[in-house]
């Protein structure tokens, strides 16, 4: 038998060879390949995902917007429970708020800025009576936002902030966020923020074992949950901006449109009897006083309460919606007692009518009543929500704080902060379920706590 060639063989060997480096080549690409659709496909989803959350997000501000226009100045609708989450295309939202009652528990709706404290015109004795105030701190406060350069005692202007390891001025100017307020000397994110570390006012597990508690805060004097549920820096808002009529001055030198204003509310005896003891009683220090010195009954004052007003009472920038507050805020009020706000709270949950003031002096001593009458309102127009919007499996979600004025006919979103940051929000049970395609379930979010 003749023997081949051993170039034959050689090349034979060298084609087998190239033919195996060929193939790992393309195995190679091949997994290459698989694996760039994968990362691809991957990608694709997160990028669906995240529109799917930013349109579920931008979704619930509308819903805001429109919560808020069906209501006009009455913010009682704040109190009323809403959807725990709202589907939206193939995602969802949340509108959430901190829960008035209870620091673990998940509150769902729009929250009322008229309810809180504002920083830019609570007085040193208001803010005194936040837990864990003290009075520099109180007192840094008020020389931050006013217009001179001279400290108060145990205050702070631009000398203390200049003499920093980075200095800046004082602003002498109104806060424009809460959060400002840590440029404020004492100001600490422990007192602002409290252990809140998503700032969505609820203590979860994770925040209260970091804090070392083994349960819910005693809302009365502890700081677990910080200021910031509790303050804003705009108040209920001018009800004067809403073009409302021309209102009668209680206090003014011609008795007879007031008499006009009650003839055209009561029969003509009882108009009589109440316009008599007016002149006895001027000058009315506020509303509060002039109901409780006119002898009117709570539904006979609801009658006027629209049509009258004390002329030079405070803005109603500078006061508090006595409808919405909670029981931290209302214990700030000048003169009252952690007591006072608890029946305050109490009376407003038996159904007392909270269109105007008057029933404050029906629920509390009536001297404390007079005295808060220029710090209280029961009206409102501007508002924050915390919409949270999530993508149908769980992949991605947009947080996001909007506050929204309501002093024109159109309500707008006059601010908006990301706060996807600070991390999820609402009971990870939510998001579990997602992930999983098992779906929400009715009673999610409803407890961050477990």
């Amino acid at each position: 038998m003749t023997p081949r060639p051993a170039t034959n063989l050689r090349r034979r060997g060298t084609i087998f060879i190239a033919a195996m480096w060929v193939l790992v080549a393309l195995v190679g690409l091949v997994l290459v390949m698989s694996r760039w659709a994968r990362v691809e496909s991957k990608a694709s989803a997160n990028r669906l995902a995240e529109a799917q959350a930013a349109f579920a997000e931008r979704a619930g501000e509308q819903y805001v917007l429109y919560q808020v226009a069906s209501t006009g100045a009455d913010a009682a609708f704040t109190s009323q429970a809403i959807p725990a989450q709202v589907p939206v295309g193939e995602g969802f939202f949340w509108v959430t708020r901190p829960d008035r009652e209870g620091d673990n528990l998940q509150d769902f709706g729009v929250d009322d800025e008229g309810g809180k404290i504002n920083i830019n015109t609570a007085s040193s004795t208001m803010l005194l009576m936040l837990p864990g105030m003290t009075p520099d701190v109180a007192a840094a406060i008020v020389d931050w936002r006013d217009t001179d350069d001279n400290p108060q005692p145990y205050g702070a202007e631009s000398d203390y902030y200049g003499s920093l390891p980075s200095p800046y001025r004082a602003k002498n100017a109104p806060f424009e966020t809460v959060e400002e307020l840590l440029l404020v000397k004492g100001v600490t994110p422990e007192l602002l923020y409290g252990m809140d570390a998503n700032h969505n006012g609820i203590l979860d597990e994770e925040e209260m074992a970091a804090g070392g508690m083994a349960s819910s805060f005693n809302a009365g004097n502890d700081t677990s949950r910080g200021w910031l549920p509790f303050l804003s820096t705009t108040g209920p808002g001018n009800a004067a901006q809403q073009g409302q009529q021309q209102l009668t001055n209680v206090n003014g030198n011609n008795l007879q449109p007031v008499l006009d204003v009650l003839r055209g509310a009561l029969d003509a005896n009882r108009a009589t009897e109440v316009g008599n003891r007016i002149p006895g009683g001027r000058p009315f220090r506020n509303m509060v006083d002039f109901y409780v010195k006119s002898g009117m009954k709570a539904e006979e004052f609801a009658l006027v309460a629209d049509k009258l007003t004390v002329q030079g009472g405070a803005a109603n920038n500078g006061r508090v919606n006595v409808n919405t507050a909670p029981r931290e805020v209302l214990r700030c009020l000048t003169g009252l007692e952690d007591s006072d706000a608890v029946a305050l709270v109490a009376a407003r949950e038996n159904g007392v009518d909270t269109t105007n003031v008057a029933w404050v002096a029906d629920a509390i001593d009536k001297t404390k009543a007079v005295n808060i009458g220029d710090q209280i309102t029961a009206r409102s127009y501007r508002y924050s929500a915390d919409v949270l919007g999530v993508s149908a499996d769980g992949r991605a979600y947009r947080r996001v704080r909007i506050y929204v004025d309501a002093t024109q006919s159109t309500p707008t979103i006059v601010a908006r902060r990301d706060l996807t940051d600070l991390g999820w929000s609402i009971g990870w049970d939510v998001r579990q379920q997602l992930r999983s395609g098992a779906g929400i379930d009715s009673g999610s979010a409803m407890m961050v706590s477990r």
